[in-house]
């Protein structure tokens, strides 16, 4: 049985969020923010592709030994965009970092080994390195995390749990971590 594209289009709005570690001094890493935190994900990247790198068609099923690529920009809300006679005026909701998730599927139902990488602005990141995702899984996408630098650092373990929004490359992300 292949794995339905559609039911990895959810993924589209995994994050990753950007930035480096802030210090609150010379020597002492400021605190982490509060876990979990609640994050509003924009989808801006979304990708199937072959071993070979050649991006699969939207009628093609991704197999075992595919690779998934997603991106995400993080806000603290949901950004909302103003037009005023057609120019972009701003995005409300503050922007937080970017959220990357690699993925090599394992099966074709949708098993994948992954690498998960989410910074946050002036913080640092959270990592899942080699961590186990299950994609064709009912329910929010679930990402382990067990690692992390700057505030972050010294983090064993976490999830990241992306939850789509509707039928939009929005979607809700509860990350929580210890």
């Amino acid at each position: 049985m292949r794995l339905a594209r559609t039911s990895l289009l959810t993924l589209g709005a995994t994050a990753a969020l950007g930035a480096g570690a802030a210090t609150a001094g010379a020597e002492t890493p400021a605190p982490a923010p509060a876990s979990p935190m609640h994050l509003v994900g924009v989808g801006v990247r979304f990708q199937f592709a072959t071993p070979a790198g050649q991006a699969l068609t939207d009628k093609e099923a991704p197999v075992a030994g595919d690779t998934v690529i997603a991106e995400a920009h993080l806000y603290t809300r949901a950004p909302v965009v103003r037009e005023h006679r057609g120019d972009r005026r701003g995005v409300e909701g503050r922007a937080v970092g970017v959220a990357h998730l690699s993925c090599t599927l394992t099966s074709n139902q949708g098993a994948a080994t992954c690498t998960a990488l989410v910074t946050i602005a002036g913080e640092g990141q959270l990592t899942g390195t080699n961590v186990a995702v299950n994609f064709a899984a009912t329910g929010p996408l679930m990402i382990p995390l067990n690692g992390g630098t700057g505030a972050f650092a010294g983090t064993t373990a976490g999830t990241v749990k992306v939850e789509s929004v509707g039928n939009s490359n929005l979607s809700h992300f509860m990350i929580s971590y210890s």
